[in-house]
């Protein structure tokens, strides 16, 4: 079938979902990547297949922070969830139907907004290539095209991280967040106020600690965090500890990020009401797709509090996603982080993500605008 043919087909709301296939991948890094609970090596992805009955197709991918200790979603779990229970509550329904097919997920399983964030990438991704569209087209139209790149330090090794930061600033990056948690509190601080030192005056600095502080903790370190120059820090507490990051809040001159204590428009709601953070990381599959995504950036907005693109170190594919949710948000007063691509020795994908100057850019081909290695997904897939 044509593109022209496809596009009619459309129109006229012929085309049904006949197939969804999963394949789990196992891509190497470039270096190790510390969280704070975990390390990794690699990264695993689920790559979403959707076929319509019309022989159009499109792509998702679901990544997740190193395994299921972040939101309880696993790769493996994943695809269980979407291979028995979402798979035959879509086949045969309308790929123009988006809103009628996340309602029959939502009735298929409580939660699991990773697993539907992956369908609905895929979804978006069919619909826009049978428009000849880009999915930002979808999503109401591009604000942006490009955003600021903040970049990871996660090796947890001081020299690493510099010469990784050194070699950042030379291509523009100027925005580095310190990973932390994942060594004892005098370790990681040790560290955060080497990197702090070096790099004085010529970056944006930030530190992203995966709620794994105590309220004491930050109490005892936030000024020295500060004193180096750090102006951000993420997620210093656990997730459900509102009034604790409120008090931290008002008592240290930085911003507070939420990343796990926001998930959807209510956990939003609840951040503004407690006064518990000033700046939001967005992420589609914490949040169950890149619409309700865009819906909770839109109240953030209303509410005065900023964005920031946060990740999971996604290939080219998932990125391309996030890269079409910024350009309809359009303003990211923090930046983001999609810049997963570039921490993987292979990609999934034909051309990848570009960057220039310290910023990523937004793909401008038909749906996500990424054309996937067939032979790659192969190579690399889990048996």
């Amino acid at each position: 079938m044509n593109d022209e043919q496809i596009q009619v087909a459309s129109e006229n709301g012929a085309a049904t979902i006949q197939a969804v296939e999963t394949r789990i991948v196992d891509l190497p890094t470039i270096r190790s990547h510390s969280h704070a609970a975990v390390t990794t090596h690699c990264n695993s992805y689920l790559i979403i297949r959707i076929r319509d009955a019309d022989g159009a197709v499109g792509y998702g991918e679901v990544a997740t922070a190193g395994g299921p200790w972040w939101s309880g979603d696993g790769i493996e779990t994943v695809k269980a969830i979407i291979d028995h229970y979402f798979t035959p509550a879509i086949i045969g329904k309308s790929v123009a139907g988006l809103n009628a097919i996340m309602a029959a997920l939502d009735r298929a399983a409580f939660a699991n907004a990773f697993s539907k964030a992956g369908i609905e990438m895929a979804l978006l991704d069919l619909q826009a290539r049978r428009l000849g569209l880009p999915v930002h087209a979808l999503l109401g139209g591009a604000q942006a095209g490009a955003f600021a790149i903040s970049w990871p330090l996660g090796a947890a090794d001081v020299g690493a991280d510099l010469d990784e930061a050194e070699a950042r600033l030379a291509e523009g990056i100027a925005i580095f967040k310190v990973k932390m948690g994942a060594r004892s509190e005098g370790d990681d601080m040790c560290r955060a106020l080497a990197i702090g030192r070096a790099l004085a005056g010529r970056a944006d600095l930030r530190i992203d600690l995966n709620g794994s502080w105590t309220e004491i903790q930050a109490e005892r370190n936030f000024a020295a965090l500060c004193d180096a120059g750090y102006r951000v820090i993420e997620q210093p507490l656990p997730r459900g500890e509102l009034a604790g990051h409120a008090r931290l809040r008002q008592r240290f001159p930085v911003s507070l990020m939420a990343d796990e204590s926001l998930s959807d428009m209510l956990s939003l709601l609840g951040i503004e009401r407690a006064g518990a953070f000033g700046t939001v990381a967005l992420k589609p599959m914490k949040s169950g797709g890149l619409v309700q995504t865009l819906r909770i950036a839109a109240l953030a907005r209303s509410l005065g509090i900023q964005s920031f693109g946060g990740c999971f170190l996604e290939t080219s594919l998932g990125t391309a996603a996030c890269l079409h949710l910024g350009a309809a948000i359009g303003t990211l007063e923090l930046g983001c982080e999609w810049m997963g691509p570039r921490l993987l020795v292979t990609d999934i994908v034909n051309e990848a993500i570009q960057f220039e100057a310290g910023q990523v850019i937004v793909p401008d081909g038909p749906g996500l605008g990424m054309e996937i290695s067939d032979s790659t997904v192969e190579h690399f897939a889990r048996d």
